[in-house]
């Protein structure tokens, strides 16, 4: 399944809102796909839950050339990685009017607390997938193995401290703290 990022309703012209009919065929062939793998087991996740989505979109033409290396390579294009990663989100939920139809790994993807996602280019002439990778998270010294295994420490606490000016204030002095 190639990796698509999730398009935004539209406004129509009498402010009726139009889902892309794109998306919502790519949800429930996603779904399909999440069914059929899940039969042998029931999995579905109460707590906080950990995501990783590895999105490997095929090579374009251009970078099939032999100037290109044969491995993976980033993709800095369209769609955006959040849009990847709420499709993913929305396609492993639970459909909330008919959970008889797709329970999903989990009730509400709120329940997602961390992860990450990769955009790279498959090898020359490989297809796109989508790989996801799902763990539960518990309570405890975890969560500030995960926190300071990303942002240093000493970072977190001096940002506590800081000047609380809600928002923007804050981000550009750790920008600064960072910098020193």
């Amino acid at each position: 399944m190639i990796p698509m990022g999730k398009a935004r309703p539209r406004l129509g012209k009498y402010g009726n809102v139009y889902k892309d009919p794109k998306t919502g065929a790519y949800l429930d062939t996603m779904r399909e796909y999440v069914r059929q793998a899940m039969q042998s087991r029931r999995v579905f996740y109460e707590g906080p839950v950990r995501m990783d989505v590895l999105a490997i979109f095929p090579r374009p033409k251009y970078r099939q050339h032999k100037n290109y290396p044969d491995g993976f390579m980033w993709n800095p294009m369209k769609p955006d990685r959040d849009n990847v990663d709420k499709m993913v989100l929305d396609g492993l939920t639970a459909e909330r009017k008919n959970t008889d139809r797709y329970p999903g790994i989990w009730k509400d993807d709120n329940q997602v607390v961390a992860g990450e996602v990769f955009k790279i280019y498959a090898r020359r002439n490989d297809p796109g997938r989508v790989l996801v990778r799902i763990e539960p998270v518990y309570e405890g010294p975890s969560i500030e193995e995960m926190v300071f295994g990303v942002f240093p420490r000493d970072l977190v606490e001096w940002t506590a401290t800081a000047d609380s000016g809600h928002g923007v204030h804050e981000s550009v002095a750790a920008v600064e703290h960072l910098g020193t």
